[in-house]
């Protein structure tokens, strides 16, 4: 059996472009098994910004390009949007509480590690299973 590194990860792409989009607050107000099914980013309360997202990643993974290009693709987009930088103001839906929070390259790069190596490994497990 021959085995190809570089072949692209189709299973895992369809699996990210079907999850629906999910707005919540704190990453943890989902279930383990809505994660399965929801795409989220915690403190993103708009669909076009968790949309926008979700699209970045699917093209990184399609392409195969690492974080940085991930980044310097997505990070205009972030910043128009007014969701980049050091006091950047999020509202939590439930409570109406405002909270400044930093979203900049560690940040990024935490929801695009989580979100990579979810999506490969439930593709993994699929194929397998």
């Amino acid at each position: 059996m021959k085995l190809d590194f570089r072949l692209k990860p189709k299973e895992a792409i369809r699996q990210l472009k079907a999850k629906g989009l999910k707005l919540s607050f704190d990453y943890d107000e989902l279930r383990h098994h809505a994660h399965l099914k929801a795409f989220t980013v915690a403190k993103v309360a708009k669909l076009d910004l968790l949309f926008d997202i979700q699209q970045a990643l699917v093209k990184s993974m399609k392409s195969g390009q690492g974080f940085e290009q991930f980044k310097k693709d997505l990070q205009p987009t972030l910043k128009k949007k007014g969701w980049w930088g050091e006091n950047v103001s999020v509202k939590d839906p439930k409570t109406g509480q405002k909270k400044t929070i930093r979203v900049g390259s560690r940040r990024l790069k935490n929801i695009y590690n989580t979100n990579m190596r979810q999506t490969k490994n439930r593709a993994r497990y699929q194929r397998l299973g």
